[in-house]
């Protein structure tokens, strides 16, 4: 029933609320293809938006040509139509408004996707720097223990020692990364741990007076 061959094309063109008692009274209306199949009574009224634009029609249909409509009929139907045409408006901005937010929720998605990312590889930058200065400090260090124990195999081994220690706490800590694990605290020995940095320490204070 496409609006050409349909009753509330008058209602439409007419923009105000129509009753046709019987179409078949009607040259134009008798064209309609509701009156070609019996449907000869018609009342309507047009839904409104709030802006005052015409979204559609709010009508009745059937062949009781007999029974009349009158005045009281076409102020109940427009009264419905316009409660109708705000509940249909209010539908349209609620689905408008649920199609913002879900678009706005996708754009904050991305956001925190991509914040994240920039935070891994912010960290992964900073473990590398980290990395790289530690391992540039351990060879540093290994040069100059070699270059200092020349001629003294025994004690370059015992100085050098420690320095691959630190290799392997290094890659010990690697590890941790790919694989954590918890964290476990236990007492330390304050002075064998200053101990142990002087000793790393030794050739490059002994070089630098």
């Amino acid at each position: 029933n496409e609006l050409r061959e349909s009753y509330c094309q008058f209602c439409l063109r007419n923009s105000k609320p129509t009753i046709i008692q019987n179409a078949l009274d009607d040259p134009e209306a008798s064209q309609a293809l509701p009156a070609k199949h019996g449907i000869t009574r018609y009342a309507g009224a047009p839904l409104k938006a709030p802006d005052g634009r015409t979204i559609g029609t709010f009508c009745i249909m059937d062949s009781k040509s007999d029974e009349p409509l009158d005045a009281a009929d076409l102020v109940f139907l427009t009264l419905i139509g316009v409660r109708l045409g705000a509940e249909v408006e209010r539908m349209r901005r609620l689905r408008s408004l649920e199609r913002d937010l879900s678009a706005t929720s996708e754009e904050l998605e991305q956001v925190r996707e991509r914040a994240i990312e920039n935070e891994k590889l912010a960290l992964v930058g900073t473990m590398s720097a980290s990395i790289a200065h530690d391992i540039r400090n351990i060879v540093s260090a290994l040069t100059l223990e070699i270059d200092m124990g020349l001629g003294r195999p025994a004690e370059t081994l015992s100085a050098v020692r420690p320095h691959l220690d630190r290799f392997r706490v290094l890659s010990h800590r690697l590890l941790s990364y790919a694989r954590p694990s918890g964290s476990a605290k236990e007492p330390v020995d304050v002075a064998e741990t200053l101990d142990r940095v002087i000793s790393l320490l030794r050739g490059q204070l002994s070089l630098s007076h």
